[in-house]
C-alpha cells in the first residue's frame, strides 16, 4: 500500500488564533491534522495541494467540551 499524504490549505479573510487575528490567513492540514497556521504568503502552492478559499469568512478554533457528568448513567445518584 502506498503511503499517501493528503494536504489541504484552507484560506479565509481572517484567521483567529489564541494570540491574535491574522488577516488573509490560512490553515494547512495533512491527513486531517493541522500542521501550520499563518498568513497566506507563508504557504507554498503546488499541484498536489487541495485549496479551499473562503471569501468574507473567518477561520476560528473549534471548541469541544469533553467535561461531562452522568454520561451513560454514570455518576447519577
Amino acid at each position: 500500500m502506498k503511503n499517501s499524504r493528503i494536504r489541504r490549505l484552507y484560506l479565509a479573510d481572517r484567521l483567529i488564533t489564541p494570540d491574535h487575528i491574522i488577516p488573509n490567513g490560512g490553515v494547512l492540514c495533512e491527513n486531517d491534522k493541522i500542521i501550520a497556521v499563518g498568513g497566506i504568503s507563508g504557504f507554498a502552492m503546488n499541484e498536489k495541494l487541495e485549496l479551499f478559499q473562503f471569501d468574507n469568512a473567518y477561520i476560528t478554533p473549534g471548541f469541544i467540551d469533553t467535561h461531562i457528568h452522568g454520561a451513560f448513567g454514570q455518576g447519577i445518584n
